[in-house]
């Protein structure tokens, strides 16, 4: 399934923002509500109070002048003329209780359910003809009067409905404002990245130079970096294959026609004998090609930054017997002695098919440049930083010093080498010492021919 770092940015940015869009808004509603409910309780309680004033006053007033009179009746009639202001509107009801005569006065739209029970005066919660009520209560201490203001909660409920409309209606505009400009500016944002993109995809399949990462930022830098790290190792693996091609192809030539030359004198010629040399010649151009091939196809498993096997605890002396046990044979063709000198106990950490490898060439080429009759010594010792090196002694003729760089790249000969190397041998030690970060050195040997070591960083 295909993401797409645009939307994901957008997704991720909607759930933040509606997260905390939702969060605030619930806030909000409880601190509204709170407001609101406080607000229509302050309303109704000064509606009783202003009520309560009044009624009293009007008391007062007729009973001071004149004891006798009705005043019940008078009050009733006044507080017809004080209810038609607007602020007791249809939405608040009123109930009054005369304690002189009993009696009790009602708004038209009250409910016939008494608001409050005698004497109770505050706030109260009730339900007056199955809905719900808010009631205030209010007694007077000098006249026998009770007033009681009711209202109904949908006043309050349609109130916070508005107040809700006009507090989600435009977050929620600005939400989807909000978005669209992310989109955008996500976009612009990413600008960069298409523009490098578009820069990789233009080029030519050879061009593996560093892209410009400057102009970046510094977001994406870090993938610059890993893509021109990646260009280089592909630049190098690519200069490495094209070498390692030209240089097969020239090798392979030689041999080759070498081989067909031969070929065409057993053909050509009807003596016995030269048949029988040109024959064994084909034979040994056989195996010298077969030879370079093994070592060429080597050498090319032994390419820098591929994968390395976990490394193991390789004892140097079972792997020097085994390697030595393996080139006795051509040993013995030419008389040649192998010698050990390494402690029992010695061990190193790495790829044990690699070090052997490096020591199977490395007794090849003392076996081949060394003396017939000679002596090879493979030995091992751990210098004075801790590195443990693995020696590859002979007695041949050596090699001089000036020469030593030479004849560790890939298909050069001495040209006073004898035998049919290939040119191979010290470039694969030099690649299995380098994959195991360890240092090849070509010395002098204290039997006056070559030395090789290879010295392993300590574990």
């Amino acid at each position: 399934m295909r993401h797409s770092l645009r939307q994901r940015l957008l997704v991720l940015i909607a759930v933040a923002t509606v997260t905390v869009w939702i969060t605030v808004a619930w806030i909000q509603q409880r601190v509204v509500t709170q407001e609101v409910n406080l607000l229509f309780d302050a309303h109704i309680a000064e509606a009783a109070n202003n009520l309560q004033d009044l009624i009293a006053s009007e008391l007062r007033e007729h009973y001071v002048t004149d004891p006798h009179t009705d005043v019940e009746s008078l009050v009733f009639i006044e507080l017809h003329e004080h209810l038609k202001v607007p602020a007791y509107a249809s939405d608040h009801a009123y109930e009054i209780h005369f304690g002189i005569n009993h009696q009790e006065l009602r708004s038209p739209n009250a409910p016939s359910a008494p608001f409050a029970p005698l004497g109770a005066v505050g706030f109260r919660d009730t339900e007056l003809n199955g809905a719900p009520w808010r009631v205030f209560s209010v007694a007077s201490t000098r006249e026998p009067i009770q007033v009681a203001v009711a209202e109904p909660y949908s006043v309050r409920q349609a109130a916070l409905g508005r107040f809700r409309n006009q507090l989600l209606f435009p977050p929620i505009v600005g939400l989807v404002v909000l978005l669209a400009c992310a989109w955008r500016a996500i976009g612009w944002g990413l600008q960069p990245l298409a523009l490098t993109v578009n820069e990789v995809d233009r080029r030519e399949p050879r061009n593996l130079t560093a892209l410009e990462g400057a102009h970046l930022p510094h977001e994406i830098r870090p993938l610059i970096t890993a893509l021109n790290r990646l260009l280089a190792r592909l630049g190098r693996a690519l200069d490495a294959a094209q070498r390692f091609t030209a240089d097969a192809a020239h090798e392979l030539r030689t041999p080759l026609a070498g081989i067909r030359t031969q070929a065409e004198v057993a053909r050509s010629v009807t003596d016995p004998a030269q048949r029988d040399r040109a024959l064994g010649l084909i034979v040994a151009g056989v195996e010298r090609m077969t030879h370079l091939v093994v070592q060429l196809l080597t050498l090319a498993r032994l390419e820098p930054d591929l994968v390395r096997q976990q490394f193991i605890r390789v004892d140097l002396y079972a792997l020097a017997a085994k390697c030595i046990g393996e080139a006795s044979a051509s040993g013995q063709a030419r008389a040649v002695t192998f010698k050990i000198n390494i402690a029992a106990s010695l061990a190193i950490l790495g790829n044990v098919e690699l070090i052997a490898l490096a020591l199977r060439n490395l007794l090849q080429n003392a076996l081949q440049y060394g003396k017939a009759d000679g002596t090879v010594i493979v030995s091992a010792e751990v210098d004075a930083a801790g590195r443990t090196v693995l020696h590859v002694d002979d007695d041949g003729d050596g090699v001089p010093v000036a020469e030593h760089p030479r004849v560790l790249e890939r298909f050069y000969r001495r040209a006073s080498a004898a035998g049919h190397g290939s040119g191979l041998g010290l470039a694969i030690v030099s690649q299995c010492a380098a994959l195991h970060r360890a240092d090849l050195q070509l010395t002098m040997s204290p039997s006056g021919g070559l030395r090789a070591s290879l010295a392993f960083p300590r574990a």
